[in-house]
C-alpha cells in the first residue's frame, strides 16, 4: 500500500515513527493509525480509506472514553486490513494507549506476530489518571502476547527486563540527516537553548535552568515550541531574558540551522519529588531531541539525578555537562562555564557528534527492521 512521505518535526515522539516508516520502501507496510482531531494535517500518519478510530471534538476525558470503547471495533477493522494485505506481523505503537490495545487485539484475532514498540512505560506512566486501570490491563496483555518488545531507550530496555523479566531489543530515536548538514561555523550565541514542550516531566528543573540564565547578564533563554508565549507565561517563563520560536514541520531545515547557532544546549528532567509522573517514567527517559542536540556539535547542559538513563547515557560518553543537584546555583555555575570556555565547548561538541552516530537512520531502521525479520522467521519456523 502506497504512502506519502512523513515530513519529521522537531520534538515529540511521532518524529521517531516518521523517520524509521520513511526508511522503508512504502509498499512493504499497511498504516492503520488513530486520527487525533486535535493535530494538524501534516502531523498525521494515515492512509485514506483506512481510519480505524473514529475522532470526536470533545473534552479530552470524554474523546478518550469514546476511544476506549472503539478499541474491538479498531482491532477487527486492523485484522481486516492485515488479511487483505496479506501482512506477516503487527507493531503496534505506544504512547497511544488505545492504538496499542487495538494492536495487540488484532494480533490476536489474525493470529500474526505482535511486536509492540513502546517509547514509554506503559502502566507507571498512566498511574494516578482516569485510565491507570486500564492501563495496568493493556500492561500485561501487551507482554504476554508480544512476540517480542522494542523499546525506544536503553532506559527502558533496563526497566522491563528488571520489572517485567523480558528482554527488549532497543530501537532509539533517530537523526534522519547527517552531522555535515550543521556548516555553520560563526561563533555561538550566548544562549541558553531548549526545545520541545514544558510539562510535568521537566517544567521544575527547567525554572531552575531560567532562574540560573536570569542571574548571568549577557545570557538568554531561548526556546523553541508549539506552546505560545501566553501558554509558556502560564507556566512562570516570560520576561525580558525569555525568547520564544516555534518552526512547523516544514521547516525541518530552518530549525536545525537554528539550533546549530545557540550556545548550550538544555536537557532537563524533574526529580521525583517535583511532579505526580511515576519514577520509573522519569529514569527512562530520553528526550527526542537529544540526537539532534548531540549532532549540532553544540555542548549540552544535563540537568537531572544521577539514576536517570538519561545522565546515565551522556555522562558514560562524557559529552555534556552535569548537574545532579536540583540547585539554581550549581546550574549558573555550570552554564557560566560552558558559555565563555569555548575550547571545553568544542571538545564537547565534537564528542556529541561522535555519539550521534548511534542515532543515525541507517542503524536504528536496521534495527527495526531486524527485529521485524526475527518475527516473521520465527513465526513461519
Amino acid at each position: 500500500m502506497a504512502t506519502s512521505a512523513f515530513p519529521p518535526i522537531p520534538g515529540g515522539s511521532s518524529i521517531i515513527m516518521k523517520n524509521l516508516l520513511g526508511a522503508f520502501d512504502p509498499g512493504s507496510m499497511v498504516l492503520a493509525l488513530h486520527r487525533s482531531p486535535m493535530r494538524t494535517e501534516e502531523d498525521r500518519l494515515f492512509i485514506p480509506g483506512y481510519d480505524v478510530m473514529l475522532g470526536f471534538r470533545r473534552a479530552k476525558v470524554i474523546d478518550q472514553t469514546l476511544r476506549r470503547f472503539q478499541v474491538p471495533l479498531a482491532a477487527r477493522r486492523i485484522s481486516n486490513i492485515t488479511r487483505k494485505h496479506g501482512c506477516g506481523a503487527i507493531v503496534g505503537v505506544f504512547p497511544n494507549i488505545f492504538m496499542l490495545d487495538a494492536a495487540c487485539r488484532a494480533a490476536r484475532q489474525a493470529d500474526l506476530p505482535f511486536l509492540p514498540y513502546v517509547h514509554d512505560t506503559i502502566a507507571e506512566s498512566m498511574q494516578g489518571g482516569n485510565f491507570a486501570a486500564y492501563a495496568r490491563r493493556v500492561n500485561r496483555d501487551v507482554l504476554k502476547n508480544a512476540q517480542h518488545l522494542i523499546v525506544a531507550t536503553g532506559g527502558l530496555e533496563k526497566f522491563f527486563h528488571h520489572k517485567y523479566g523480558v528482554y527488549p531489543t532497543v530501537v532509539p530515536h533517530s537523526f534522519p540527516e547527517s552531522t555535515s548538514i550543521f556548516t555553520d561555523s560563526s561563533t555561538p550565541k550566548r544562549t541558553v537553548f531548549w526545545s520541545g514542550a514544558v510539562y510535568s516531566i521537566n517544567d521544575k528543573a527547567l525554572h531552575r535552568v531560567f532562574d540560573a540564565v536570569k542571574q548571568i547578564d549577557y545570557a538568554r533563554l531561548v526556546i523553541a515550541s508549539a506552546q505560545g508565549r501566553e501558554s509558556l507565561s502560564l507556566l512562570g517563563f516570560d520576561g525580558p531574558r525569555l525568547d520564544t520560536h516555534f518552526f512547523p514541520a516544514r521547516q525541518r531545515d530552518d530549525y536545525l540551522r537554528f539550533v546549530r547557532q545557540q550556545g548550550v544546549h538544555v536537557l532537563a528532567l524533574n526529580w521525583p519529588d517535583e511532579t505526580v509522573v511515576h519514577p520509573d517514567e522519569l529514569s527512562t527517559i530520553l528526550p527526542t531531541k537529544t540526537p539532534e542536540y548531540l549532532a549540532s556539535g553544540r555542548p549540552v547542559l544535563v540537568h537531572c539525578p544521577k539514576g536517570y538513563f538519561l545522565f546515565e547515557f551522556l555522562h558514560r560518553r562524557s559529552c555534556g555537562e552535569f548537574v545532579s543537584a536540583p540547585s539554581t546555583d550549581a546550574v549558573r555555575v555550570a552554564l557560566e562555564k560552558l558559555l565563555t570556555d569555548r575550547t571545553r565547548c568544542e571538545r564537547l561538541g565534537r564528542l556529541g557528534q561522535e555519539v550521534a552516530g548511534e542515532f543515525s537512520l541507517e542503524r536504528v531502521s536496521r534495527i527495526f527492521h531486524g527485529a521485524i525479520e526475527r518475527a516473521l522467521s520465527n513465526s513461519a519456523s
